[in-house]
């Protein structure tokens, strides 16, 4: 309908004032001819559509408010209409609020400080200065304060459908930070202020900043907040490419996981994110459970390690390292030798258990701790100092006599077994673990790992470990993924504190399997959890890949891994995961619904710090011949 203002002249006698707005149609005029509207008091039906309408307003918001937080509203699976109606506010009065809250925060600050309570004083002083950023920030105009009333409709083609739609918003709206009360005989006023006259008839001010009202345009969003980093796909529905920069300033932690049934396109998300990381200067390991990295890593000028007995390289766990550290920007050297003795203590755990049922008792752990102690210590004298690791070597050159460092030889898994068996022959209590562990050391079923290294670590962008020639889910290949995930600790993780690094665990459900009953799979667990936590700690990034979300979530240290990682990625789930996805991460019945029945090959959700997006990757061809192995064809049929 199109609206004119008629024009008269000024002197024209008998003719009334003309106002604006008075020819304006009434909300009856306007459905009219559309259909006939009945107002209740919870609700509004369209009897002509047979369509049902109810109004909400919002009365708390998230207390952090990141770019398209209104998002939220759009995936909550019903048809939604969102209205925002601004109003300035008069900044005076808050600063004047905001004085008033420093001050009683100085004289609370004054009062813990003669009652010694610390940790009072520590946290109200965090509280004054960011009360006192704030006051500044609207002193100098940076910030400005407004009234927003935000309002919500629900639209159903039935009343059950309507009734279904809003249990979902009210339930699933304060896990989102939003809490929604109907409008109760306010139903017309609520459609007024919705339509597309916007009519403010229905208010419900709540005072915010500038910058959180600024992040609620536009209502959704096409990509993260960030604005630089890999390239991993574009939205689902504006089509805008997205990227990810995992250690983006407001993630908490670069650590990421990832699940999706077979044939979902996991392994071909991973390799779009691993392959555009490299523009960005990411150095990557790769622990492939099924040989599936290789093509890609050779191809970005990367190596590939077979692990097998038949290969050159080889891996000893064992091998303590020093670590490099960034201290005042100078770059340190130390070495963590407890760390490492806790580590190898885990080792000893996990290789017993790969042949007795029972976990260790408490004497044998204290025992193996002990042992592991004097190996390091004792027997082959290292210390916290890295120069312990490293013997001087007499080189005559050109007649002048030069000092040069070599690596001096490490322990082996044969040392500890014979210092054990040495104890057993003493101590009938430890003859049952000196029989299970002879199975770790040379020439025996899974002894591939009793040596020295002869692997040095390439500068190489990606360095991926193939497991794939060990037999399928052995022992060997097991324990394969540990050892190659111990190596990677010591030679890649605590390399290099200024370069940016990923670690993934491919397939990462295998440490957490514990089919026969033994203890195996809960040690296995336990050191990918530890590792995902220093790894972060070191300020990298570790990304743990699954594709049987139950195996690996029903593990207490799959669960922290999952909680720990600030990103998680979503891609088709099986329905018999549907309880287990609700319970970890809380999803609403509709995003279950869509992740099970209506996700399609390639795509992902992506929870970034809180940040919801869908999104799919078009491959170029030259990518989808380099990322499409034969092993994986099912997963990437249709995504090019």
């Amino acid at each position: 309908m199109t609206l004119r203002r008629r024009s008269k002249p000024k002197d024209a006698p008998g003719v009334p004032e003309e106002r604006w707005g008075q020819y304006a149609p009434t909300l009856g005029d306007i459905t009219a001819t559309v259909s006939h509207i009945h107002f209740h008091p919870d609700h509004i039906e369209f009897a002509s559509s047979n369509r049902y309408r109810r109004v909400y307003y919002v009365v708390r918001m998230p207390n952090r408010a990141g770019f398209g937080y209104l998002n939220g509203f759009f995936s909550l699976g019903a048809d939604i209409d969102v209205s925002v109606q601004v109003e300035p506010a008069r900044s005076e009065r808050q600063i004047r609020q905001l004085t008033e809250a420093i001050t009683n925060l100085e004289a609370q600050i004054a009062m813990d400080v003669k009652m010694d309570k610390t940790e009072n004083v520590r946290k109200n002083q965090r509280r004054r200065e960011e009360l006192d950023a704030l006051r500044l920030a609207l002193q100098t105009g940076e910030e400005k304060m407004y009234y927003m009333t935000l309002l919500v409709t629900v639209t159903a083609e039935t009343k059950a459908h309507l009734e279904r739609a809003c249990a979902r918003l009210q339930t699933e709206g304060p896990g989102r930070g939003f809490v929604v009360m109907e409008a109760a005989y306010e139903q017309q006023e609520g459609l007024l202020s919705v339509a597309p006259l916007a009519l403010p008839t229905l208010r419900y001010p709540m005072l915010v900043f500038g910058s959180y009202l600024a992040n609620a345009f536009p209502f959704t969003s096409s990509q993260f907040s960030h604005r630089k980093g890999a390239l991993v796909g574009f939205d689902l529905v504006s089509q805008s490419p997205m990227f990810y920069d995992a250690w983006h300033a407001d993630l908490k932690n670069a650590n990421v996981f990832l699940s999706g049934v077979s044939g979902a396109g996991k392994s071909y998300q991973l390799k779009c994110l691993l392959a555009h990381s490299v523009l960005h200067d990411i150095r990557t390991v790769v622990i492939d459970w099924e040989g599936e990295y290789g093509a890609l890593a050779k191809h970005l000028g990367g190596v590939v390690v077979p692990i097998d007995y038949t290969a050159m390289e080889r891996l000893n766990p064992c091998e303590l390292h020093e670590e490099e550290v960034l201290e005042s920007g100078q770059k340190k050297t130390k070495v963590e030798i407890l760390e490492k003795i806790e580590e190898m203590t885990g080792f000893i755990k996990y290789a017993a258990s790969l042949t007795g049922a029972d976990p260790l008792r408490g004497e044998e752990i204290a025992l193996v701790d002990r042992l592991w102690k004097d190996l390091y210590t004792q027997d082959f004298g290292f210390t916290s100092e890295a120069s312990s690791l490293y013997e001087a070597s007499p080189s005559l050159r050109a007649g002048t006599t030069l000092q040069l460092r070599r690596r001096r030889k490490q322990p082996q898994l044969g040392d500890f077994y014979r210092k054990l068996k040495a104890v057993a022959e003493q101590d009938p209590r430890f003859v049952s673990l000196a029989d299970r562990l002879e199975r770790v050391t040379a020439g025996n079923t899974l002894g591939l790992f009793d040596c020295q290294s002869t692997l040095e670590l390439a500068k190489a962008p990606i360095i991926v470990f193939d497991l794939s020639a060990l037999p399928e889910n052995s022992d060997l290949r097991k324990l394969g993924q540990y050892v190659a995930l111990e190596w990677t600790m010591e030679q890649f993780v605590k390399k290099q504190p200024e370069q940016k690094k990923r670690v993934v665990v491919d397939e990462a459900q295998e440490a957490m399997r514990n089919m026969d009953g033994s203890a195996a799979g809960e040690y296995a667990a336990y050191f990918l959890d530890l590792c995902f936590t220093r790894i972060r700690k070191r300020g990298g990034s570790a990304v743990a890949a699954s594709q049987q979300f139950h195996v690996f979530a029903s593990s207490a240290y799959g669960q922290s891994i999952i909680r720990n990682s600030d990103t998680k990625i979503l891609m088709a789930q099986s329905k018999q995961d549907e309880a287990m996805l609700q319970t970890v991460f809380g999803l609403g019945s509709h995003e279950l619904e869509r992740l099970m029945f209506e996700f399609e090959q390639g795509h992902a959700r992506w929870d970034v710090g809180g940040e919801v997006v869908y999104s799919k990757y078009e491959a170029t061809p030259f990518e989808h011949a380099l990322w499409n192995t034969k092993k994986v064809m099912s997963e990437h049929k249709g995504m090019a």
